[in-house]
């Protein structure tokens, strides 16, 4: 059988993980498991994942530490020399629904180091967060999250604003109803006054007959400014998680591992389900 093209529309990879990175998860499952959203399993949880140039040269790294439900509770971020530029953010004080509501970001540069602690706090429908609300302990960054869902519960749309040193942000992705990616935007801007900067994207994927991606072509566009296409080759596991981005040059620009999760909560199950580059 030959493949059926899918037409996705989608946020830049950046704004994508932005989002993603504010929970912790960005993952995908085989759709197998929990269509009615009651959170039930397995899943495939996110436990790595590195980034390459076009040369093959190391961009970073991701390791995530997970706990028995699949909530992520450990972030280290690292670039290739970590005494230039490391990253670890803790995550703690869960809500039974697996959102946590403490997080602790630790950024080394160099000798210095600066340690910050952000509290939030969710509304919660039907075991979804539809509104989650972040502060900086002792700080003035601010962020909102807001959430809608399709009738088989997965996610369908997330919307972050963000006040981080005046650096206003907005960022917007959808999905379909089987955790594709639908469309994205985002924008930045210092100031409520300021000129913002827009970057939007879209990616077509190629879908064979399993339900598992096969390619990509992402369209970015900033503007009126520029715009770049790019293909890429998927590999799948057996489950439907992307292990390996390809470029059409054949080399790999990003890799990922995961692990399987029996008894997921609601909140790693939600974002198990949405498939991310």
């Amino acid at each position: 059988m030959g493949k059926k093209k899918r037409g996705i529309v989608f946020s830049l990879a950046v704004a994508m993980a932005c989002a993603l990175a504010a929970i912790g998860f960005a993952s995908c499952s085989d759709g197998k498991a929990g269509d009615a959203g009651a959170g039930t399993g397995p899943v495939w949880i996110k436990t790595g994942e590195m980034h390459y140039d076009e040369s093959g040269g190391l961009l970073g790294s991701y390791a995530y530490e997970l706990d028995s439900q699949g909530n992520v509770v450990k972030i280290t971020l690292a670039s290739p020399n970590e005494g230039i530029y490391a990253t670890t953010t803790e995550y703690s004080d869960f809500t039974p629904e697996g959102y946590p509501q403490t997080t602790v970001q630790t950024l080394e540069g160099g000798t210095a180091v600066q340690t910050n602690t952000d509290k939030t706090t969710y509304t919660i429908e039907d075991g979804h967060a539809v509104v989650s609300k972040t502060e900086r302990e002792g700080g003035f960054d601010t962020a909102e999250s807001a959430f809608t869902y399709h009738a088989n519960g997965r996610i369908e749309s997330r919307t972050d604003r963000s006040d981080a040193g005046g650096l206003m942000t907005l960022s917007t992705i959808t999905y379909d109803e089987n955790g594709f990616p639908l469309q994205g935007r985002n924008e930045a801007a210092f100031g409520e006054t300021g000129i913002p900067t827009i970057v939007e994207g879209t990616y077509e994927w190629s879908v064979g007959d399993g339900g598992m991606p096969t390619d990509c072509t992402v369209t970015l566009s900033n503007g009126n400014a520029s715009t770049t296409v790019a293909h890429y080759r998927i590999q799948c596991d057996d489950h439907g998680n992307i292990i390996q981005v390809i470029s059409d040059q054949g080399k790999v620009i990003s890799e990922y591992e995961y692990a399987q999760i029996d008894n997921p909560s609601m909140a790693a199950w939600l974002f198990a389900n949405c498939r991310a580059l």
